[in-house]
Parts: structure tokens; sequence; C-alpha cells
């Protein structure tokens, strides 16, 4: 089956339109968290124009991507995930400049917003490299173990 990998290359994000990419993103959301969006989930944001989701590919496969919900100035970062064997190769680097530089202007975004893991280093690591700072914290978020989500936003500059 063809998805919106053919022919795309790895460095450039590719936005993901086609519900036919549903499986592929659920299973590689799969691999990424426990708890990850199913194909009928996929397919629902897929034909909804609020959601925008920007993909890394190779040859044929979706290697990382980023799940967003825009809303007027704003952009929510909902999910972002890399393959296992392509983690600390800079895709989701790639993915949230992709965001800062391409997106928000295109949209007249301000700000973007996000929750994550306190014990999540390596995002954290990530995000502050990307000027998201602190805005909030949201108490026992996360189930099923009760962690506390940080919620962090990145305001464009004017």
């Amino acid at each position: 089956m063809q998805n919106s990998c053919t022919q795309k290359a790895m460095y450039e994000p590719v936005a993901i339109h086609d519900k036919k990419d549903a499986p592929a993103l659920a299973a590689l959301e799969a691999q990424c968290f426990s708890s990850g969006w199913s194909v009928k989930q996929y397919e629902a944001v897929l034909t909804d124009s609020n959601y925008l989701i920007f993909a890394l590919c190779d040859e044929k496969n979706i290697r990382a991507y980023v799940v967003a919900y825009h809303v007027q100035d704003e952009l929510e970062i909902l999910n972002i995930g890399t393959a296992p064997e392509y983690r600390r190769m800079g895709c989701a680097a790639r993915l949230i400049r992709h965001l800062q530089e391409n997106v928000c202007p295109r949209y007249a975004i301000r700000r973007i917003i996000l929750d994550v893991r306190p014990s999540n280093k390596p995002a954290l690591a990530l995000y502050t490299r990307f000027n998201f700072v602190e805005a909030g914290r949201r108490r026992r978020y996360y189930a099923p173990d009760g962690e506390d989500a940080l919620f962090l936003e990145w305001l464009r500059p004017q």
C-alpha cells in the first residue's frame, strides 16, 4: 500500500492528510507510547482540518511524527514520537523547528503549548533547546502512575 512517505526525503517534514496513513501512525505510536492512539483515532483526526500532522519518512515508512491541534493563534503539540532506531538523530528537533519556522507563520500562530512528564529528561532538554518554558503544572495528569505534567509554552517572537 502506498502512503504519504513514498518518494519523500527523511530530512524534510511531510504533511500527512490521508486516512491511509492512520495504520502507520498508530503502529509507530505503539512503539513510542504504552497507551497510544488507535487507527480509528488517527482516521478521525486526519479528517479534521484543525489537526496538523507532519512526519519524517524514509523511502517507505514514517520514522518520526508530530500531531498538533490548532485553534485561532495557538497550537498544541499532542503527540510527538520517533521510531526507536531513529532516536537521538535530530528527528524531533526537525519537526519542532518546522512547526516554529514554517507552520506558525503560515497559520498566524503566536503560541505553542504542550504537556510533558517531568521525568522525561530527553524531551525536556529538547523543548528547552527550542525556548519552551514552564507555564504551569498539571497535578496527577498521567495515568496510571499519576505523574504530574509540566505545561510548557513557546511564544513566537514578534
